[in-house]
């Protein structure tokens, strides 16, 4: 079985979501997670990206 491995660029934490959602807002050109930017939107996990996550979960016994 083939796997795909996501790693993201960013700190943990309520306080770092602050940062990374404000920075994401104000300076988004120079927010330095592609994957981030992709799969969250400012403050919350993006729809879209969730649904998948889930599917593949399911489908494929993957723990996401």
């Amino acid at each position: 079985m083939q796997k795909l491995i996501f790693i993201y660029n960013a700190d943990s934490g309520f306080r770092n979501a602050i940062i990374d959602g404000a920075h994401k807002i104000l300076s988004p050109n120079t927010y330095e997670c592609n994957l981030c930017e992709l799969t969250f939107g400012a403050f919350t996990e993006n729809k879209v990206w969730a649904k998948f996550r889930k599917g593949v979960r399911n489908s494929h016994g993957i723990f996401a």
